[in-house]
């Protein structure tokens, strides 16, 4: 959150534009179609029984559905994607695409994050999302 806000403070003293907000129905229907695209993802990861071939992948499930559904949500549903973001997309992507340009720091960006999984069923969700 710190290399985070630092960043802004930069852009701002730098004076580069600032994006404007979205309307509200936007963020709405991002958050419906990646609801829809991981439901469908998978399906079909559970279909073709991918994720058996994973050990890491299975025991990785069972420790994250073990707590409260309230704690599932919180922790997996919100804490954890905001964190990703931020590091990935906020920081590293975004500091890649100064120097990099912007396909380089996408593909940079994509295999750390599927390396920062480890296991090969989460490294194809994952760029996939």
């Amino acid at each position: 959150v710190f290399m985070f806000r630092k960043d802004r403070v930069m852009e701002k003293a730098a004076g580069s534009i600032q994006m404007k907000k979205q309307p509200t129905w936007r963020y709405i229907a991002v958050v419906l179609m990646s609801a829809a695209l991981c439901m469908g993802i998978n399906n079909l990861f559970f279909i073709s029984n991918l994720a058996s071939l994973s050990a890491a992948y299975e025991e990785t499930m069972a420790v994250l559905y073990t707590p409260s559904l309230a704690v599932q949500i919180i922790c997996l549903g919100i804490l954890v994607p905001v964190c990703e973001e931020l590091v990935f997309r906020g920081l590293m992507y975004k500091r890649l695409r100064e120097y990099t340009g912007f396909v380089s720091a996408m593909i940079y960006t994509a295999f750390v994050f599927a390396f920062a999984h480890i296991n090969p069923v989460q490294g194809i969700y994952g760029n996939y999302q």
